[in-house]
């Protein structure tokens, strides 16, 4: 082909720097990475990973904050098989129970329910909620627009019995967020149509149920074999991956962008962003001027526990929920993803309203929260392991602002030519999300650098 080694050489002279070795960034590194881009990855951690990095507990390797994967996307699924990570398992219904209140009602979805006089229900909202909520089937439906607001949408139809005691502490523990802040039909597709046809939020929720809902699944091994499969590809392309350093500034060029670190300077056609919220906004404030208002972000604290099993200890994939405004979203045992803990120990995820407390006082929070998952109160001798991450609020791309605050962000770094960013405080905090939005955003840096011209910016 006539002029084939002059583009080859045309591409690998375009550099791409990745500040950020979470998923996000080594995903987009590896997309731009395939077409023959020179592609540098920094990070200041220790190790690349971010958030999904590995831990080491008890002598246990654990995933650090996630556990499950949304699957459907055609852009993670293709990921996903061409490293070989496609191996998928279906996650088993978790039985929700009440911290210190017994098991959720299971009917319905996320605490909504199909019968409000279902004893289950009643015991939970009393008679008077019961009533309250019976007068959904005597209001008129929505049939012109929607209620944005999940939580709106229920003190509306069912009252706040219902908001508080059922739906907010299952939207805590999924989404680390307040219904009132969720966008019923991003955590509920289908939610507004259906209590449109069918005259009822009630009905609506039976209708919506009667549907399967697309099964959660989670990678057998965890996170851990994703990311060594990412490592393995990445310097197999040459890729160079540098941890334990820091970049101080981005500055724009007249050909590109520099890129300093404490160390070196390094030169960039194009620059993708790929750290937490903190650090994406005092890298870009002095680029793009005022960042607070779109940089903004929930974050929470997990715990991962290891402790010692008791006879009363459950097994399973148990969640605690915890009242509306508890320090605490949720508690799981995950000690059924975990086999290699054994039948003597537990393993339990346990995830809190970011704090800056030290990691003693955080672990003790979290410890007493298990109670009901381990079986006892689990003293310091029976806690064999403790490790603290912090990642972005699964909510996050699902609340009623965030459309709004991701296409901000989007059209402000649109304007700057050969600057892109990635992350889960911007494509939403599941883990797919941010694969996903990784993928697109690599398209768009590999139409700039090798053709000149991106594809229309993408705001969903």
């Amino acid at each position: 082909m006539p002029g084939s080694e002059s583009f080859v050489a045309h591409v690998r002279e375009r550099r791409v720097v990745v500040i950020g070795a979470g998923v996000a960034g080594l995903v987009a590194a590896w997309e731009c990475a395939r077409v023959g881009l020179t592609v540098t990855v920094v990070d200041a951690a220790d190790r690349p990973g971010g958030s999904l990095a590995p831990v080491e507990i008890d002598g246990l390797t654990l995933d650090g904050a996630h556990a499950d994967l949304s699957l459907g996307d055609p852009d993670v699924d293709a990921v996903l098989h061409l490293l070989g990570c496609d191996a998928t398992v279906l996650v088993p219904g978790d039985r929700n129970a009440l911290a210190g209140g017994g098991p959720l009602p299971g009917d319905g979805q996320l605490g909504i329910p199909v019968n409000p006089w279902a004893p289950e229900v009643r015991r939970v909202i009393g008679w008077s909620g019961t009533w309250r909520a019976y007068l959904d089937r005597l209001r008129p439906p929505l049939t012109i627009g929607r209620e944005s607001s999940l939580g709106a949408l229920v003190r509306g139809r069912l009252g706040d019995r219902v908001a508080d005691r059922l739906v907010a502490p299952l939207t805590a523990a999924r989404w680390e967020t307040a219904p009132d802040d969720l966008d019923a039909d991003a955590v509920l597709p289908g939610i507004s149509t259906a209590l449109t046809r069918t005259g009822s939020l009630t009905g609506a929720v039976a209708q919506l149920q009667a549907s399967p809902e697309p099964a959660r699944r989670a990678l057998p091994a965890g996170f851990g074999p994703l990311l060594a499969a990412l490592d393995t590809h990445l310097r197999d392309l040459g890729v160079e991956v540098r941890t334990g350093q820091e970049v101080t500034g981005i500055t724009a060029r007249d050909e590109g962008w520099r890129v300093a670190m404490d160390d070196a300077d390094i030169h960039a056609d194009a620059v993708i962003i790929a750290t937490d919220a903190a650090d994406a906004g005092r890298l870009l404030e002095p680029v793009v001027g005022e960042t607070r208002a779109f940089t903004a972000v929930d974050e929470v604290d997990v715990v991962t526990l290891v402790v010692d099993a008791t006879d009363a200890a459950q097994g399973g994939s148990d969640v605690l929920v915890f009242p509306r405004g508890s320090e605490v979203y949720s508690a799981t045992d995950v000690t059924a993803r975990s086999p290699q803990a054994g039948p003597a120990r537990r393993v339990v995820r346990v995830v809190l309203a970011a704090s800056d407390r030290d990691d003693a006082a955080i672990a003790a929070v979290a410890a007493a929260s298990v109670t009901d998952l381990v079986g006892a109160s689990p003293t310091s001798s029976r806690i064999r392991g403790v490790a603290r991450s912090r990642r972005v609020a699964a909510g996050t791309g699902r609340r009623v602002a965030d459309p709004a605050r991701r296409e901000a962000t989007r059209a402000m770094l649109h304007a700057h030519e050969g600057l892109y960013i990635v992350g889960g405080w911007v494509a939403g905090g599941d883990v797919a999300d941010e694969i996903g939005d990784a993928v697109r955003t690599a398209e768009r840096v590999r139409h700039g650098l090798l053709w000149g011209q991106e594809p229309a910016l993408d705001t969903p």
